[in-house]
């Protein structure tokens, strides 16, 4: 959406994806989803050979909602004003994600979990 947005979307009689900085928000935006999308069909891998352990499970879904985080304000800053929109859409994922990070698990929580292997003669409260 904010890469059509920004291919679309006229300032100073030039699309806006012509900008340098837009355009390098884009290219973060396309390299880490592609990071991303890699270690979660690393870990899916994983869970299908049952090699996959939970603190690695933990970490990824951390990780993949702090991105998409990430991801949905940088897009909502290159929409503008658009982008708080209902009929454009990024607010419903903001509102998702708030649901993904919060209520499928606190990413504070899955990383006390996360934490244990890595720390074992500490007991974590």
């Amino acid at each position: 959406k904010c890469r059509t947005y920004s291919q679309e979307r006229e300032q100073f009689g030039v699309p806006i994806g012509t900008f340098q900085r837009v355009q390098d928000v884009v290219i973060d935006m396309d390299i880490t989803l592609e990071q991303g999308l890699t270690w979660l069909l690393d870990l899916t891998n994983r869970f299908d050979n049952d090699t996959l352990d939970r603190e690695s499970a933990a970490k990824v879904k951390i990780e993949c909602s702090r991105r998409a985080s990430d991801h949905l304000t940088m897009a909502m800053e290159i929409c503008g004003g658009v982008a708080s929109l209902d009929e454009f859409g990024l607010i419903r994922h903001h509102r998702d994600l708030f649901v993904c990070r919060v209520g499928e698990g606190s990413n504070f929580a899955l990383k006390g979990f996360a934490t244990r292997p890595l720390m074992p003669d500490i007991t974590l409260q």
